[in-house]
């Protein structure tokens, strides 16, 4: 149609004008478009345009009870076999003498409805971008769930646990500093060693540090899944007995700043200062859990509900976690 469309035009009279020449209008409405500006708009101008016309939303992801505006007033077809099929017959009638008869199309919709279906998967298969977010919440609020509340929030598509994300947590973290892992190797690498020499005074300006290993120690069921490598438990023996000497090094107690947890966790994540970052633990099909160093995270406010429930979790886990001890091999 935008091809037909000189510069200039009121494409709302244009599509009005070449649809009088027919008697239905067909509107696709999906959760990414729902809200659209432009689809309300060119609803309201096809229910003027059309007069006696029919106009038919078509709903893929969304139920009746979610159209609202010019498109509430219609008569909407789900997306599924039988409505369709409902929607197929009511439209063969606007064909009068030509239609064709109820068991011809009947075979034809059944012989026809597999290919349209995949197709229309196919397309649903497609990521799409933030704007399913209003479906969501509004799907949420007709279950009725509490009014969400909203914070500044980020998605990254990669980098958790690199290098680039110690580094600059331990340059910019003025208040506290939790870190939820699991080895921390790339913490205590060399690189950070200038961070941990200067902790005890960035402690007395009021600096927050804390840090949980995963317990080598923990039950066989923890560190069975906790990492795919057979030489796991050995690697964490190594990467602790490193944390230590980086304390010690530093002139620190481990115990102040290091403990070991034993539970089996299910997300990763750090706090810098009123910021928290972090992922799901991701399992391969032997039930290992994944490497995190390429993975995508969320940066979260610390006083968002979610934000708010991770500090408390990682505080209730460090209060109730195992000194930096010399560990049984």
């Amino acid at each position: 149609m935008s091809a037909n469309l000189q510069k200039g035009d009121r494409w709302s009279e244009v599509i009005g004008r070449e649809l009088s020449q027919h008697h239905v209008g067909i509107i696709c409405v999906t959760p990414e478009n729902l809200d659209a500006s432009w689809l309300m708009f060119e609803a309201g101008a096809l229910s003027k345009s059309l007069g006696t016309a029919r106009v038919c939303p078509v709903l893929l992801g969304i139920r009746p009870s979610e159209l609202t505006g010019p498109l509430s007033q219609f008569q909407a077809t789900m997306f599924d076999k039988p409505d369709m099929l409902r929607l197929v017959r009511s439209l063969n009638t606007e064909f009068g003498a030509e239609s064709v008869s109820d068991a011809v199309l009947s075979e034809a919709f059944e012989r026809s409805w597999l290919s349209v279906a995949d197709a229309v998967r196919a397309a649903a298969s497609i990521q799409i971008g933030a704007e399913s977010m209003p479906h969501v919440l509004r799907a949420f609020a007709e279950y009725g769930l509490p009014e969400p509340s909203f914070s500044n929030n980020a998605f990254f598509r990669e980098g958790f646990e690199s290098h680039a994300i110690y580094s600059i947590a331990c340059a910019i973290a003025r208040q506290r500093l939790y870190v939820f892992g699991r080895k921390n190797r790339k913490l205590f690498d060399k690189e950070h060693a200038d961070f941990f020499a200067a902790l005890s005074s960035k402690r007395a300006e009021g600096l927050d540090f804390k840090c949980l290993f995963l317990d080598p120690d923990s039950p066989p069921h923890v560190i069975s899944v906790a990492h795919a490598s057979p030489e796991f438990r050995e690697e964490l023996i190594r990467c602790i007995a490193t944390a230590n000497a980086q304390f010690v090094a530093a002139g620190l107690d481990p115990n102040d700043y290091a403990r070991l947890y034993r539970s089996p966790r299910s997300l990763a994540y750090t706090v810098i200062d009123d910021a928290v970052t972090y992922t799901p633990i991701r399992f391969t099909t032997t039930g290992h859990a994944d490497a995190l160093t390429k993975t995508g995270f969320v940066v979260i406010n610390a006083s968002s509900s979610m934000g708010e429930g991770l500090v408390r979790d990682f505080l209730t886990i460090w209060n109730a976690g195992l000194p930096m001890g010399p560990i049984a091999h």
